[in-house]
């Protein structure tokens, strides 16, 4: 599991959306390469652990 997270710089909560593959995550991180909205801090990809049982 993947997510790109969207860390806010108003003190808003930070925005998370989840993947199942990398390549689906990064394509969404891609759409904002340009962006130069000032709304984020970061946009960050993150690996979340899946427990297995």
């Amino acid at each position: 599991m993947w997510i790109v997270r969207f860390v806010r710089k108003d003190g808003k909560p930070d925005e998370e959306y989840y993947y199942h593959t990398l390549r689906e995550a990064e394509a969404h991180e891609g759409l904002f390469q340009e962006d130069d909205s000032g709304l984020y801090e970061a946009i960050e990809i993150v690996s979340y652990p899946i427990e297995r049982t």
